[in-house]
């Protein structure tokens, strides 16, 4: 059976990887969901057996030295409230995925960062239904996206730096593998949420945004106005 996808993991202080392959779903629904794969040592040996289903449980078998199983532990299995919640939701998200996307985990005051995903207007739109406003609202997303880049360009910016994480460079910690193919790596810059709140506000004000002052605070926190962009001399995000 083909897999879709692989996934390796690997612990930097022991350097043992546990390697996964996603199944692809055959035709007559065979393999679906379903996932395997082997936990090794720092010297490649094959010490345990993975399988399972990425959407209903994980189990493990210890790999003898004449490579038979001796012993089975589940590792993992989704609880049946979950499978009514994902059977319930019209994208069949579960109640962590539900709770990520939502007002949940906002901060105290309610108010998330203007460039928190979950305001997207797309998103919103999609969360209820409506898929013709969310089609319409991802256009003129990308179309500002578009209005951005050629304003740097115009005024002849220079490269992208990101403003909450600084670039590491050869002392960033990565594996074998990923020093072959990563040509840049990032580390988060510290910045407090309240920090980041700040630039946000003062990026928006020196465009012309709106900004937090008056708010309702009534309001429920995703109905906040989605402000992604944080270039300070860009105008035309915020019209």
């Amino acid at each position: 059976m083909d897999t879709f996808g692989d996934m390796r993991v690997q612990n930097l202080t022991t350097k043992a990887t546990c390697d996964l392959q996603f199944t692809a779903c055959g035709w007559s629904s065979r393999g679906r969901y379903e996932v395997n794969g082997f936990v090794k040592d720092n010297n490649e040996k094959e010490k345990l057996r993975m399988y399972g289903h990425w959407n209903k449980d994980l189990k493990c078998s210890k790999v003898s030295d004449d490579e038979t199983t001796t012993w089975e532990k589940k590792l993992w299995q989704v609880e049946e409230s979950e499978i009514k919640v994902a059977h319930e939701h019209p994208y069949g998200f579960n109640s962590f995925a539900v709770k990520s996307i939502g007002a949940e985990t906002a901060p105290a005051d309610g108010k998330l960062l203007k460039s928190d995903s979950r305001l997207r207007p797309d998103r919103r739109a999609l969360e209820k239904a409506d898929n013709s406003t969310a089609s319409t609202q991802k256009t003129a997303l990308e179309e500002r996206q578009r209005a951005e880049r050629r304003e740097r360009r115009a005024l002849e910016c220079g490269p992208w730096k990101p403003r909450f994480f600084l670039e590491t460079g050869k002392n960033a910690e990565c594996t074998a593998d990923e020093a072959e193919i990563v040509e840049h790596v990032f580390e988060y810059n510290k910045n407090s949420y309240e920090d980041i709140r700040e630039m946000e506000k003062m990026c928006t004000n020196v465009a012309g945004a709106n900004n937090d002052e008056g708010e309702d605070s009534t309001k429920h926190p995703l109905d906040a106005e989605f402000h992604p962009w944080q270039f300070e001399k860009y105008e035309h995000a915020y019209a």
